[in-house]
């Protein structure tokens, strides 16, 4: 799910993948810079960061917290990221009609 410009996201062994996968991906050409609410990867994160420290959970220490990390992401559903992805097109259409603050959730 390539979510920003990096030059390993768009690489063609990394677009292959994705491809023959059938991962759905923004093209490099469509993604546009800086715009950090168009990426489904900071909504995701968000998910991710509030249900590691769901009811006030603390980490004694960095291996508890990517214990807890690891946890949280094979809880996640595997449509969940599908359908962020999913929506980034209609997401980048509504930016560039209406501005992109029209994207925020």
């Amino acid at each position: 799910m390539p979510s920003d410009l990096a030059a390993a996201h768009y690489a063609k062994k990394t677009v292959t993948l994705l491809e023959e996968a059938g991962v759905p991906f923004v093209a490099r050409d469509e993604n546009p810079p800086c715009v950090p609410q168009l990426r489904p990867i900071e909504e995701f994160w968000g998910i991710v960061k509030q249900e590691v420290y769901k009811g006030g959970w603390r980490a004694a220490s960095e291996v508890q917290l990517k214990n807890r990390i690891q946890r949280v992401l094979r809880s996640i559903r595997e449509e969940v990221p599908r359908t962020m992805m999913e929506r980034v097109p209609e997401r980048v259409r509504r930016a560039e009609r209406r501005g992109v603050n029209s994207s925020l959730h």
